[in-house]
């Protein structure tokens, strides 16, 4: 697999690595892209073209965080400088297809009403 196979790996996931209100993003085949969105999972209509399209965006967000597999792993992640963490599993590790995770650093300030739209806290409790 060659850099100008796929001159944009990532392209696929931007919508949702810049939808503020995505947590965590969860691919585990090239047509199964999930989200936690308001702590929801959901699946997404977002899809790599092949396993190899999946593969090219998992090294890519890898190494963004310096990080690479090393041969014989299957398992690898890294921090990036925002904070957000990247996980990448390979076969046989990854059953079927490899996996990746991104789980976005939270950017934006906690609020009364942010915890009252998750649900995390009622405003009677509040009132109190």
């Amino acid at each position: 697999m060659t850099t100008s196979q796929f001159p944009n790996p990532l392209s696929p996931l931007e919508p949702l690595l810049a939808d503020q209100d995505v947590n965590e993003i969860m691919v585990d085949a090239p047509d199964r892209v999930l989200v936690q969105r308001r702590e929801k999972i959901v699946e997404t209509e977002v899809k790599f073209a092949s396993v190899e399209a999946l593969r090219a965006a998992m090294d890519a967000a890898l190494a963004l965080g310096g990080a690479a597999f090393k041969p014989g792993e299957t398992v690898c992640d890294t921090q990036l400088s925002d904070g957000t963490r990247v996980l990448g599993v390979l076969p046989p590790t990854a059953v079927g297809s490899p996996y990746l995770v991104v789980r976005k650093f939270f950017t934006r300030g906690m609020t009364w009403e942010r915890l009252f739209e998750y649900g995390a806290l009622s405003r009677e409790v509040h009132a109190l």
